[in-house]
């Protein structure tokens, strides 16, 4: 009797490792595949912010020579800042070495940015990141496309699991800048003025 009682508890012992360990399987399954799906939508938009910068053209005053930095910055998503620092890494627009820098260090001039991407967070909202931009080259890039309706210059929009993104054109004029054709023409919609 006693060897029934003992093999019953390892049975159940078993039968509850294995529905654990299954369980944990799973999770870490989805887990993982949320993951690489969130690390391949930073990996596109960071390839989609880097061919927007080239095919955006600045102001001459925004640059003080022909070849200093060209300068995106980075608000709300560290993931975002490591993939485009990677990304950028010795790579030039015209002549103008890219740089990646950090907008959400306290003392940030974020006025020294030709392009910023800006993610929702409560240390700072977009209007108010849009608000310390007023009058300033930026090429504003939002992670939705609400940031359009608050000023900003392209929002992403993700549909049937593909990344999309639409234009503000009104945004980009009165900051001075122009984008070509070629980049309006792919966007999902485009608001003109």
């Amino acid at each position: 009797m006693y060897a029934n009682k003992r093999r019953a508890r390892v049975a159940a012992l078993f039968k509850f490792l294995v529905t654990a360990f299954a369980g944990t399987a799973v999770c870490a399954f989805a887990l993982t595949a949320n993951a690489e799906t969130g690390a391949k939508d930073i990996t596109v938009k960071a390839a989609y912010i880097y061919n927007f910068a080239k095919f955006t053209r600045w102001p001459e005053s925004s640059f003080t020579d022909e070849t200093s930095r060209l300068l995106f910055c980075v608000h709300g998503s560290p993931e975002m800042l490591s993939t485009l620092k990677t990304m950028v890494y010795s790579r030039y627009i015209d002549k103008h070495p890219i740089e990646a820098a950090d907008a959400s260090v306290p003392g940030f001039n974020i006025a020294s940015c030709h392009l910023v991407y800006y993610v929702d967070n409560p240390l700072l909202s977009g209007w108010e990141l849009l608000r310390k931009l007023e009058g300033v080259s930026a090429l504003t890039i939002g992670d939705n496309t609400q940031f359009l309706e608050l000023g900003g210059a392209i929002g992403f929009i993700n549909i049937d699991q593909r990344i999309k993104f639409d234009v503000n054109l009104a945004a980009t004029q009165q900051s001075g800048m122009s984008l070509s054709s070629r980049l309006l023409g792919i966007a999902r919609h485009v608001h003109n003025p």
